[in-house]
């Protein structure tokens, strides 16, 4: 008889309305919290580990031996996108597999809302139909 390992799965923003969502949903399959902040992680007996997004070692350890991360996008400020690129690096050399990142409704290069912008990718324009 064959044995499986179950994938590891982390969930990021589980103090937040959306990661705490995820967090709860897939808590049969006990995901690994990944928090800034230990003490508002939700008491759920889950392996909880600290990391901000813009600190690769935190992170890189915080995401050793994962599979499959589920990022949940961090708040506006001038720094989100390095955040978010020093934290998906480190997830990528701690081995994470794949990632699931979040996103907005209506994003688009003209949103009113940054993030939305941010979000948005660029089109190339449609070859034109003869």
């Amino acid at each position: 008889m064959e044995s499986y390992a179950l994938l590891m799965i982390a969930v990021t923003g589980s103090t937040g309305a959306l990661g705490g969502l995820v967090a709860r949903a897939l808590a049969d399959l006990s995901p690994r919290l990944v928090v800034r902040d230990a003490s508002r992680a939700p008491d759920s007996g889950l392996d909880v580990r600290v990391a901000m997004y813009a600190d690769a070692d935190a992170a890189m350890a915080a995401l050793e031996g994962v599979d499959t991360l589920f990022m949940v996008s961090a708040a506006e400020s001038r720094t989100r996108r390095e955040e978010h690129r020093s934290f998906i690096g480190a997830a990528a050399r701690a081995g994470v597999s794949h990632l699931v990142y979040t996103s907005f409704s209506g994003a688009a290069p003209d949103a009113t809302f940054t993030l939305g912008r941010d979000h948005s990718t660029p089109r190339s324009p449609s070859p034109r139909r003869r």
